[in-house]
């Protein structure tokens, strides 16, 4: 296995390789054709080159794959014994029937499952939505982080005033956002 320099994630203990794995692509049938040109025994070789080559960052979501890319994941952590060698990072999609934190922290159960793990490392809002303050769901991923659910966690699509509304949040909660992927243009 490759040793890669690692950097620190915000102010919290976790340390990434500058290059991660995103793995929207597994079980994406919709716009990656999951299953057609490609499949399970073709990602398993991929996430074990990952590993081998030191990169210890990957990145997934609910949405991927409707649970599926979390499930293989989980899969493949489990068949090869490497939770302990990845920071995880997964997302949470505030879509239109999900309007309060107790369905952040509902969905985030689903996703530990399909992971098959007790934490995340990091935990995201994939995007904002403006029925749902970002207050509300700030709050529910500090709840997360107090009961051990998640480590750290961060926000994708936000453009930058929302970042700062989050970052604002979390603050009142004495967290960080480690994590920002920004909206397109910003």
């Amino acid at each position: 296995m490759t040793q890669l320099e690692t950097i620190p994630l915000g102010k919290t203990d976790l340390r990434i390789t500058p290059l991660g794995l995103g793995i929207w692509q597994w079980g994406d049938t919709l716009v990656w054709q999951y299953g057609r040109s490609y499949g399970e025994p073709d990602l398993k070789p991929i996430y074990d080159a990952t590993l081998a080559a030191g990169i210890n960052f990957i990145d997934t979501a609910e949405l991927y794959g409707r649970g599926r890319s979390e499930t293989l994941l989980g899969q493949f952590m489990r068949e090869t014994n490497t939770r302990d060698r990845i920071v995880l990072a997964t997302k949470f999609a505030p879509i239109p029937w999900r309007l309060g934190s107790g369905q952040l922290l509902k969905a985030l159960q689903a996703s530990l499952k399909r992971l098959g793990v007790s934490y995340v490392d990091v935990y995201q809002i994939h995007f904002p939505f403006p029925t749902t303050s970002i207050e509300t769901w700030m709050n529910a991923l500090a709840a997360a982080v107090q009961q051990g659910l998640i480590r750290a966690v961060g926000v994708s699509n936000y453009n930058v005033a929302q970042t700062r509304r989050a970052h604002t949040a979390l603050a009142r909660h004495g967290i960080d956002g480690v994590s920002v992927a920004p909206a397109a243009g910003d």
